[in-house]
């Protein structure tokens, strides 16, 4: 049985024991490489995936997929800055990868860099118009810059593609509020406790749905069930406003 075969039902030592005779047969195998550093990411062994991946580029540098998996290790291990330039050097090659500028978008936005991470979701969703991920990382990334009516248009595009796709409803229902559309902002803020009952924020926000639509007691309730759920600002709110 081969590595991959062995990779295939779930014998990841035997695998890596395969590819690491390869290896020792040619050191100058990237194939073997690789295919052992996919292990190695598999099996949440990402310092060795990462090892793996940078010994197959030194052979076969201008191999698009070694900077692309070595990238998803290094962002696995937090080291976005050295994933961002690995899946820079990936669509130098190939320019046309969805997956490489949304896992780039992702890691901008793990930095702090919103406005990046809003171009990369943008070039990833030209080339796959249907990824809600992207369309809802986009959302979250122009809620930092302010956006919020771009915001609303990416959870909605969201919605589009996943209508129970709770995170994005959370979102939506927030940015509702900050319009001060409360009927809207309960609506969102229901669906997502129905798909997800233990969503904390989602009764949060419910809360003040109710209580500016005049349900003090309702918003009151959910601000103690937000509480309940481990939604700690939701203090303030409650010595202000319930007795």
């Amino acid at each position: 049985m081969s590595g991959k075969s062995k990779s295939d039902v779930g014998n990841y030592s035997g695998a890596i024991s395969d590819y690491s005779r390869a290896i020792q047969l040619n050191p100058q195998n990237a194939i073997a490489y690789y295919n052992r550093g996919c292990v190695q990411a598999m099996t949440n062994q990402h310092s060795k995936a990462v090892s793996d991946f940078s010994a197959a580029i030194q052979i076969e540098p201008n191999t698009s997929a070694l900077y692309y998996n070595r990238a998803l290790s290094r962002m696995e291990l937090q080291d976005y800055g050295n994933a961002i330039g690995d899946l820079t050097v990936t669509l130098d090659i190939e320019p046309i990868f969805a997956e490489a500028y949304f896992s780039r978008g992702l890691a901008k936005s793990k930095i702090g860099n919103p406005d990046g991470a809003i171009m990369d979701f943008e070039k990833t969703l030209i080339y796959k118009p249907s990824h809600e991920q992207a369309h809802f990382l986009k959302g979250l990334s122009e809620i930092e810059i302010g956006s919020y009516q771009a915001a609303f248009n990416s959870f909605t595009r969201t919605l589009d593609f996943n209508k129970n796709h709770a995170e994005a409803l959370l979102n939506r229902s927030g940015i509702h509020l900050k319009l001060k559309q409360f009927d809207a902002a309960l609506n969102d803020a229901n669906r997502a406790i129905t798909i997800n009952p233990n969503a904390g924020h989602a009764y949060f926000n419910r809360g003040f749905a109710k209580y500016n639509l005049g349900d003090d007691s309702g918003g009151c309730a959910d601000w103690r069930t937000a509480l309940r759920l481990g939604v700690t600002q939701v203090n303030q709110y409650m010595n202000q406003y319930c007795e």
